[in-house]
């Protein structure tokens, strides 16, 4: 890109010539424009026409210089909220709609949360895949016009269904951000989206976009070199089944109490199943969602003489905004436990 020049030296090489085009484009704002003509007329005594356009022209460079107003965003679930603050940086507003700690599948948006849809209009961003079923009604009844909506799982290879998930669960596990690889297409999707609010930010969307794929790119080949000589290759997971895009991608089984949702309750026949089918494996470690609670996972590790460890969806995280890569963080210290639980070399 060839350097400019600043204003002054423009002003000063071009001569007469340059203030008379300055004049020439100039010239209607100062007669139709009260404030400009009088503003420029008290400090410009003579009425000197050429050089008050001059003046004119040269604030309007330096405001036209200055930042336009963010995008406002708001994401359903902290993967999304977090993918979207690393594309957009600085550049947007960000809110995280579902509260740290909250079941996503029952949670309903309240007044304040119905208010951040309202106003001028932004990008409001979420999973899909029956995830949120409370997004519809949010965006057809609370969405102010000048929102553009982005289903981040539409078109997404998605599983229909959950591996060895009890209790007859159907339709598409919501769980895709497990998916590294997957996590990209959103991130260019996120991308594609900012730019049509902001088109002369797209560098700088388009550079943090692959930034970020990048750290998504490493964290993948870190997970395929660490869990490619497991002693174990089955996820025994004291709760629900969210892992399945994990374990479709890095070659393992997961087999869970319940099945892709929280609430549901493990019938007595499946934990002596469970049970069962662990002792004959011998697995060692029953793995549980800490937002969910480790209560079923220590029976279940109990019957069979097992550890409990940790692994983390990731689906509502706490905000920390000291900690920008939070997320890739989570997942780093989900490979540390799924290498001590499957005895990985």
């Amino acid at each position: 890109m060839m350097p400019q020049s600043s204003p002054g030296a423009q002003a000063a090489s071009a001569g007469p010539v340059g203030l008379t085009g300055a004049r020439d484009v100039h010239y209607n704002a100062l007669r139709h424009d009260p404030a400009l003509s009088g503003l420029a007329m008290k400090f410009l005594p003579g009425k000197n026409v050429a050089l008050a356009a001059a003046l004119v022209a040269l604030s309007s460079i330096v405001l036209s210089g200055l930042p336009g107003p963010k995008t406002r965003v708001v994401a359903t679930i902290f993967p999304l909220f977090e993918f979207v603050r690393a594309v957009g940086g600085d550049r947007i507003e960000a809110d995280l709609l579902v509260p740290a700690g909250a079941d996503i599948h029952s949670w309903q948006p309240r007044f304040g949360d119905i208010k951040k849809m309202a106003g001028a209009g932004g990008l409001f961003l979420y999973l899909g895949a029956d995830l949120e079923p409370w997004a519809d009604d949010l965006i057809r009844n609370a969405a102010g016009p000048g929102w553009t909506v982005l289903e981040a799982s539409r078109g997404l290879d998605l599983i229909e269904d959950a591996d060895e998930a009890p209790q007859g669960a159907h339709g598409a596990d919501p769980h895709v951000w497990l998916d590294f690889a997957q996590d990209q297409i959103i991130i260019d999707r996120i991308a594609s989206a900012l730019t049509d609010f902001s088109p002369e930010e797209a560098p700088y969307f388009r550079a943090s976009a692959e930034a970020y794929k990048a750290k998504l790119e490493a964290l993948d080949r870190r997970y395929r070199e660490a869990l490619g000589s497991c002693r174990g290759r089955r996820l025994l997971i004291g709760g629900h089944a969210a892992f399945a895009y994990l374990v479709r991608r890095y070659g393992f089984v997961q087999t869970a109490v319940t099945g892709p949702t929280p609430e549901a309750v493990p019938a007595p026949r499946e934990m002596v199943r469970l049970v069962s089918l662990a002792k004959a494996e011998k697995i060692t470690t029953v793995f549980f969602d800490p937002s969910s609670g480790d209560r079923l996972a220590r029976i279940l590790a109990a019957e069979i003489g097992a550890r409990i460890r940790p692994l983390h969806p990731g689906h509502n995280l706490a905000v920390k905004a000291a900690v920008p890569t939070a997320f890739l963080d989570l997942m780093d210290q989900n490979l540390e436990n799924l290498r001590h639980g499957l005895g990985c070399r």
